[in-house]
């Protein structure tokens, strides 16, 4: 009984910790739209600037430092248009920013043992799916950085772990 009782214990933090590393997913994806906005805010400055002629550099400073903190919780590779705005694109080249933002969405829903992407918790998706057909499910696509390694956790580590502890419980009865 005692066996059986610390096997179910270790299942129910299995899932608990899935659902943090899903609450985790859900900061970092709210992180990503504020650097993306930041982003597309300072490309509508800079754009607006070098057509009136100013200087543009403490503006490119700050986007560079929005940049960089994005490339750490997501791969991504980015390019300067003619017009010094610059592109931002995931690491499949789906557009992220210019001087619009894209928003990532995840429909976060409570984990348990049973529960798998993409049947039944949210995929991260560059717009809306439900009301964007034309929305992208970048929860396949590697996205890499730390959304890339929380994604992992949740749909790989994680249920293998809980995998393994089943089978050991089926062995063991």
């Amino acid at each position: 009984v005692d066996t059986a009782s610390k096997i179910n214990e270790f299942s129910d933090l299995i899932t608990t910790l899935r659902n943090d590393v899903q609450n985790e997913m859900s900061d970092t994806v709210s992180q990503i739209n504020n650097l993306l906005e930041q982003i597309a805010s300072v490309n509508k400055q800079i754009q607006s600037d070098q057509a009136l002629g100013k200087t543009i550099a403490q503006a490119q400073d700050i986007r560079d430092s929005a940049v960089k903190d994005l490339s750490e919780l997501i791969d991504i590779s980015f390019f300067v248009r003619g017009d010094s705005v610059l592109v931002v694109q995931t690491n499949q080249g789906a557009e992220l920013a210019t001087t619009k933002a894209q928003t990532l969405t995840f429909p976060q829903r409570p984990l348990a043992a049973t529960t798998f992407y993409p049947e039944s918790t949210g995929g991260i998706f560059i717009r809306d799916p439900e009301s964007d057909p034309a929305a992208i499910d970048i929860t396949t696509l590697e996205p890499g950085g730390k959304l890339g390694g929380l994604i992992t956790l949740r749909d790989e580590t994680f249920p293998k772990q809980q995998a393994q502890l089943d089978e050991l419980a089926h062995k063991m009865a």
